[in-house]
């Protein structure tokens, strides 16, 4: 019994996989997020270096931006929040607004609009009342 318990662990612990959560970059929106407290985490800009951030209050994050480009955070113990502004070297902008939580740390990765996509601002269809097919998930299910 104990030797097909700790082989079922170790199948959970190796299959299991913490993956990247992506969202579009929109220079006019706040991003919420929520991300780990007791770890960090890493912000990317798909196919754009991070040159510049900016974070508030300078004492809620210990920020280190990387010569690749990449964001790392980690929050301070006491802190529960924090704004922070990205800044990518072609002109991307997108400010967040951090909660700190106890969750499995994931990466971030901000991504372009997609031209051409189908959204609530270029189509007259209300895409939150289109029916999954049968046997399938809604496409305006999130993540």
């Amino acid at each position: 019994m104990r030797k097909t318990l700790i082989t079922s662990l170790a199948i959970v612990t190796l299959t299991s996989k913490v993956l990247a959560i992506g969202y579009p970059l929109d220079k006019d929106t706040v991003l919420p997020l929520a991300i780990a407290k007791d770890a960090p985490t890493r912000i990317t800009i798909e196919g754009e270096k991070i040159s510049d951030v900016f974070f508030y209050p300078e004492t809620s994050l210990k920020v280190t931006l990387h010569p690749s480009g990449n964001l790392f955070l980690v929050p301070e113990k006491e802190s529960k929040t924090a704004q922070v502004t990205v800044m990518g070297e072609s002109g991307s902008v997108q400010d967040l607004k951090l909660t700190f939580t106890k969750k499995e740390t994931s990466p971030v990765i901000l991504y372009p609009p997609c031209d051409g996509c189908m959204t609530s601002e270029n189509t007259d269809v209300d895409l939150t009342q289109i029916k999954p097919q049968e046997g399938g998930e809604s496409a305006t299910k999130g993540p």
